[in-house]
């Protein structure tokens, strides 16, 4: 018989030693009343029972309680001549561990869960009850029923988007008076929002993406010290701004759509969005693309943007860029209309002076780069350079005949020689550039050089092209 007691000795002190690990510090906050005790009530019928403090048949409000299932254990004990059965309820795993309060008429238990493989705590509020004839739970078994649990307030979240450590993003949820805030935490950016009850019990508690979509208020506050409010939209994991409003950090406002075509940065570099309305920081406002009245080069864009470190910079070294061009445009406009009325006076005087050395009608044929039979050599040479030919000579039934054929060597050699004259000056360089356009002329439909010009007794008599 000692044997048998040595048994049931040991399985009361196991049943006394869960209770206590399970419990830990059992005195909390609230003082226990008198006659209050620690129990360990086993629900046989519905295999689960309850560890806490008991008083006046009820559970002790503002107290711990443990959930544990219970299974049913038999088998007999051996002794020297006989064998003794036995039948036993026995505790095994814990089903949910909080404080326990009554609000309404309901009970609750406050509990607190960290998952260390997600890496996350919540806190909140489970609806509990084991009665049949209403929401409370009772100490007493004769009352008893199925052991109900419901999710009833979720009141804080602590963890990582999508329940996953390693993407190192971490998320809070936490209800403040009415709404509860939500903030997560990227390498650049940190988001903040409020949500409202009504979303929580639409969406789900841990449902950020959703919770996030559909939220109006939502603010980004990035590293460089800008702050977006407004609506956001999801990009490669992280969140960034559609619709509301950007404040920079130097100072500028910008109210409209952003979204993924129309973003603040690219590649590092500050971009104009090209809707809603800018606020720069002398207090004036641009609608829409305010850039795009610019006719810029990709040199220009350049320089401005990276001579820029803002929206008023931008908008400011735009304006000079654009002035200084205009200005520019305008002096080149002037001297080159200073050269045309230059080279038309050049030109008319050169008509007078031809007209006054070679008469009114062999002066204007010069003038305009022409022949006609009639032209002495000096007046066909004030057109064509006497050495662009080859010259030969005869004497033909007592008349004089001179045969100039053209030679583009000959012509090239003349005007090289005429640049190295002026080579201080820069008459080679202009030398070439008189070949080219020679050549470039006469494909273009310009003047060609006649392929042989005839003179008899000096006068010119036949021109062959």
């Amino acid at each position: 018989m000692n044997q048998f007691f040595k048994k049931i000795t040991f399985v009361a002190v196991l049943i006394i030693a869960v209770t206590s690990v399970v419990l830990g510090q059992t005195q909390q906050q609230t003082n226990l009343p008198k006659g209050a005790k620690l129990k360990t009530i086993k629900y046989k019928n519905f295999d689960y029972a309850i560890v806490g403090y008991v008083a006046d048949k009820k559970f002790v409000e503002g107290q711990k309680l443990v959930f544990l299932k219970t299974k049913e254990k038999s088998g007999v004990i051996p002794l020297m001549y006989v064998a003794i059965p036995y039948n036993k309820t026995v505790l095994t795993d814990t089903i949910t561990s909080g404080m326990y309060v009554v609000k309404d008429g309901i009970s609750y238990l406050e509990y607190s869960i960290a998952e260390q493989r997600k890496g996350s705590t919540t806190k909140g509020l489970y609806k509990i009850s084991n009665s049949e004839n209403s929401n409370t739970l009772t100490a007493i078994k004769a009352d008893a029923s199925n052991l109900k649990i419901e999710p009833a307030d979720i009141y804080f979240y602590q963890g990582y988007y999508n329940n996953y450590p390693m993407n190192n993003i971490p998320v809070t949820l936490q209800k403040q008076s009415e709404n509860y805030i939500l903030t997560m935490e990227f390498n650049d950016r940190a988001l903040e929002t409020s949500v409202s009850p009504d979303d929580i019990k639409k969406y789900g508690f841990l449902r950020f993406d959703d919770l996030i979509k559909h939220s109006q208020n939502v603010t980004l506050n990035f590293k460089n010290g800008n702050i977006f409010i407004g609506v956001v939209e999801k990009s490669n994991d992280k969140y960034t701004a559609k619709q509301g409003e950007y404040h920079f950090s130097t100072g500028e406002t910008y109210e409209g759509a952003l979204g993924r075509e129309n973003l603040i940065y690219r590649n590092g570099r500050i971009f104009v969005p090209d809707k809603g309305e800018t606020t720069f920081t002398d207090g004036s406002t641009a609608n829409g693309d305010w850039l795009k009245q610019y006719n810029f080069t990709d040199n220009e864009w350049k320089q401005i943007y990276d001579n820029s470190k803002s929206l008023t910079e931008i908008r400011d070294n735009a304006i000079r860029v654009n002035d200084e061009k205009q200005i520019k445009l305008r002096e080149e406009k002037i001297a080159q209309e200073r050269a045309e009325q230059e080279k038309r006076i050049k030109e008319q005087q050169r008509k007078q002076e031809y007209i006054s050395k070679y008469g009114e009608y062999f002066g204007m044929l010069i003038s305009k780069g022409e022949l006609d039979t009639g032209m002495s050599q000096a007046m066909v040479n004030e057109v064509w350079n006497k050495d662009f030919f080859v010259i030969s000579k005869s004497i033909r039934s007592g008349k004089t005949v001179e045969i100039w054929e053209f030679s583009k060597d000959k012509m090239q050699m003349a005007i090289l020689n005429e640049g190295a004259k002026n080579k201080d000056s820069g008459g080679g360089e202009a030398a070439l550039t008189a070949i080219f356009l020679m050549g470039l002329s006469e494909q273009l439909g310009g003047p060609k050089a006649p392929q042989m010009i005839i003179f008899t007794n000096n006068k010119l008599t036949d021109i062959y092209r």
